[in-house]
């Protein structure tokens, strides 16, 4: 059963490993969004707010 045991951690491995990604991506944007005056230009006229 060690084949099955690797299969579960490295499954472990690349869940964690895109919880990361993806937590690290949202922190970016967000940061983009408050500090970048043409992105915060673009969203408020993609979404049409004045």
């Amino acid at each position: 059963m060690p084949s099955v045991r690797l299969g579960v951690r490295l499954l472990a491995v690349l869940a964690a490993g895109g919880a990361v990604v993806l937590i690290g991506y949202c922190v970016y944007q967000d940061r983009r969004q408050h500090r970048d005056p043409a992105f915060r230009r673009c969203l408020r006229d993609s979404y049409g707010i004045q």
